[in-house]
């Protein structure tokens, strides 16, 4: 036994003595019996004992309701309902549901047990600790109103099936209603009732694992919370964790966290590695009717960084929405760069519906709604054959083109301008491309002639302009080559007449590729005349 223990035991042996005098006041033959009976030693065992044996003591009758139990030969010493040193003979029976079960035994250093009868106080408590601290220079010392130790020996091999550093539980084993049932409360007071200076980290509680060891730890928890129902009552709402913050008093809190998750530490007395961190983990919550991995019940949700999805978005909507945004879904980014908003890399988005799978409303046409970057694709697939894959509706007049297909270097392939005119729907296709196609001439234009394909003219649709040299013929008359090649050749290449004469030469498209398209005459034109043709390809 060292120094500590043997103070403290003294002390405990003190109390009884002070105890004995207080049960017999001031009538010094009654306090030097209940002194006898009193004396206290610390046996080789360590165990505070009442001694009833010394020569010329005699053991006093004690006042009813006070018990002294001696034991000769023996580890266990009594008073009253106190009980000091390991048991002898049986272990005692240990009712309690806990992790030894019921009528478990168990053996004790102190065991304190009474029975309450009155209840009229404010508060009922088994045991009662105040430290007041009051120090006349600066502590150096943290202080502790109670610390409570477990230590396995040195050296010692033998394995044990749990250890705890202390157990606070409660029971509730009678019929009537317990308004609040709370196994134990850890709270931080600063200036309750009164006073109360600065305090830097001000902690209810701080539960935390610490392994200075190099041995494995095969599941360490800072802190474990469960919500058990072993019987077959109910639990109408089950919270392993819950959290709130309260400021009621006029006072003013910068920050609000219901719950915070620093970013991991690895730095200390060695450099620490963790192979995967998460923040929030959660496992598959496949267990009730409804089933959420996270519910929002109102508020934004923030994420400043990227939100990954490996496995997509798929399923089979019944009567839990897939994906379900009452309020809409605000993505905000820049869709151009190479983190937009809401991007698909590689893997295409599929949406079936029969009305509307997918809907996007935006009031201003010069900003990018939704973006399907190189490399991805967005199939749109109806439920039958009277359903429209795709539907564009526009305004009922529009100013400027309402919808428009891009090239990746901004250039506008397509647009359409829908609205109507006199109660009459109408819409306008444009085609645009940022460089003309190139055009050739052919032997029917004669020696020295000029061919271009006016300005705005695309690989869908322009103009060409035909100026014959001298000695034109029959034949070719010229040979335009698009910009990008079209997947097949055009089905379809459409010429119309644009310039007076130019119907007399009976032109005509004589072949087309993927890459090119023919005119040629079948009456020859006439030496330094122009003639110009409209284009219209399909393909």
């Amino acid at each position: 036994m060292n120094d500590r223990e043997r103070a403290f035991l003294y002390g405990i042996a003190a109390g009884l003595i002070v105890y004995a005098l207080a049960i017999h006041g001031a009538d010094f033959a009654k306090a030097d019996a209940g002194l006898t009976a009193a004396v206290a030693y610390v046996g080789t065992t360590g165990v505070i004992g009442i001694n009833p044996g010394c020569p010329g003591l005699t053991v006093p009758a004690l006042p009813a309701g006070v018990t002294v139990t001696y034991q000769s030969g023996g580890t266990e010493t009594k008073y009253g309902r106190v009980s000091f040193g390991t048991l002898s003979g049986a272990d005692r029976d240990y009712d309690q549901s806990g992790a030894g079960g019921s009528g478990s035994t168990f053996r004790d250093i102190l065991d304190i047990r009474e029975t309450l009868t009155d209840f009229s106080k404010v508060y009922a408590m088994g045991g009662f600790i105040q430290l007041f601290a009051n120090p006349s220079i600066a502590p150096v010392s943290a202080l502790y109103g109670l610390t409570g130790e477990v230590y396995t020996t040195a050296g010692n091999a033998q394995n044990f099936p749990r250890i705890e550093g202390h157990d606070f539980a409660t029971f509730h084993r009678g019929s009537g209603t317990v308004t609040g049932l709370v196994g134990g409360t850890h709270t931080a007071y600063i200036g309750y009732p009164t006073g109360g200076g600065p305090v830097t980290l001000a902690q209810g509680a701080r539960n935390k694992v610490s392994n200075y060891s190099a041995s494995t730890v095969a599941d360490a928890r800072g802190s474990d919370n469960r919500a058990n129902n072993h019987g077959v009552g109910t639990l109408t709402n089950a919270y392993a964790t819950y959290s709130k913050i309260t400021n009621n008093a006029g006072g003013v809190i910068t920050n609000a966290y219901g719950t915070y998750v620093a970013t991991p530490d690895t730095v200390g007395q060695g450099v620490g590695s963790i192979t995967n961190s998460y923040g929030l983990y959660l496992e598959n919550q496949n267990v009730g009717g409804t089933r959420y991995s996270i519910f929002s019940n109102g508020g934004t949700s923030r994420f400043v960084g990227a939100v990954e999805l490996p496995g997509g978005i798929s399923g089979t909507v019944t009567t839990n929405n897939l994906l379900t945004a009452a309020g809409g879904i605000l993505l905000t980014g820049d869709p151009g760069g190479s983190a937009g908003a809401l991007r698909w890399a590689t893997n295409r988005v599929t949406i079936n519906s029969g009305t509307s799978g997918f809907a996007i409303n935006s009031s201003d046409n010069t900003r990018t709604t939704m973006l399907v970057d190189d490399g991805g694709r967005l199939e749109l697939t109806g439920a039958t054959a009277a359903t429209t894959p795709l539907l564009i509706v526009g305004p009922a007049s529009a100013t400027a083109p309402y919808s428009q297909w891009r090239s990746s270097a901004g250039d506008t392939l397509w647009s359409i301008k829908p609205g109507r005119t006199a109660g009459n729907a109408v819409a306008h296709l444009k085609s645009g491309q940022s460089v003309a196609p190139t055009i050739a001439a052919g032997a029917a234009l004669g020696t020295a002639p000029t061919v271009a394909v006016r300005a705005g003219g695309t690989d869908a649709a322009g103009m060409v302009e035909l100026t014959a040299g001298t000695s034109p013929t029959t034949g070719v008359a010229a040979t335009v080559t698009f910009r990008s090649p079209y997947f097949t050749a055009p089905k379809c290449v459409v010429l119309g007449n644009a310039r007076t004469g130019s119907a007399a030469r009976q032109a005509y498209v004589s072949s087309t590729t993927t890459t090119t398209f023919v005119i040629s005459f079948d009456v020859a034109p006439t030496a330094s005349t122009r003639y110009d043709f409209y284009y219209w390809i399909v393909e």
